[in-house]
């Protein structure tokens, strides 16, 4: 699936204007306070926090090439609505330090979650378009995997974003069945080839939970892929949650890339 067209060319994703964004969230105020389903979403066990919760914009790489990853959703307070875009620019700047851990500081040990988002992008943009593949995490350079923010876009299911005293900004029910229908609004304007997830170790249902249609047409040890005509749903381990070698895991991540551009050729 691609994007619609302006009449200026410029594809749709690229202008998810604030209006838009209005529209499917009630507000560019604090979520928390104005959306219409606030009260529900944060009832006494997690109200009381008093971040500022703005709906921020998906991300969305200049080159996007259709492989949009979703998160749950950010941990802590969001009060700028370019936030992942924010911490995308972060990031970047982490990769070309060569850092693997992002984000790293005093108390906080840092996750490679978005070391992964732009390896497996660029892995994504590499073969379905050039056929080109990478045996080993050690062929790419940190200027290759910079570049796969380019091509992938990023947003999360819940906007919402608490501090649960587990630490981990864990939603409420309330959350994932207010949201998730506003999410799929957000997918409905970007149009992906396919989304990618890293909720199969944690959260093994809740694509089922959210989603009608979709059927599995791949599984693998650490990996499934789902489809629904021609749209498609990568489901990994998260690569925080999994205790495999970092080699290991670069060879499960890049072989559910590789095989979801096999499915997509073949459908």
């Amino acid at each position: 699936m691609r994007a619609k067209e302006n009449r200026n060319g410029d594809s749709m994703f690229g202008i998810l204007s604030d209006s838009i964004l209005k529209n499917i969230y009630g507000t560019l105020g604090n979520l928390e306070k104005s959306c219409n389903k606030s009260k529900e979403c944060w009832n006494e066990s997690t109200s009381g926090f008093n971040y500022i919760q703005k709906p921020y914009k998906p991300y969305l790489g200049e080159k996007f090439n259709g492989l949009m990853f979703a998160g749950i959703n950010l941990n802590g307070g969001n009060n700028d609505l370019k936030a992942i875009d924010n911490l995308v620019n972060g990031a970047k700047h982490d990769l070309n330090e060569g850092k693997y851990n992002i984000f790293k500081q005093d108390g906080y040990r840092g996750s490679s979650f978005y070391y992964y988002i732009p390896l497996l992008s660029f892995l994504y943009y590499s073969y379905s378009n050039s056929n080109d593949k990478f045996i080993s995490e050690g062929e790419l350079t940190k200027e290759q995997i910079i570049s796969g923010f380019e091509y992938c876009g990023l947003t999360n299911f819940i906007k919402c974003s608490t501090n649960s005293p587990d630490g981990r900004s864990t939603p409420s029910k309330s959350m994932y069945d207010n949201c998730i229908n506003k999410f799929i609004k957000e997918l409905d304007i970007i149009k992906p080839k396919a989304l990618v997830i890293f909720t199969f170790f944690n959260h093994p249902s809740l694509l089922a939970d959210c989603f009608d249609g979709f059927s599995v047409i791949s599984k693998k040890e650490r990996y499934r892929v789902q489809r629904n005509n021609n749209y498609y749903i990568l489901e990994l381990e998260h690569p925080i949650s999994t205790a495999i070698t970092r080699e290991r895991k670069y060879q499960i991540y890049s072989n559910a890339v590789y095989e979801l551009v096999e499915l997509q050729r073949t459908a």
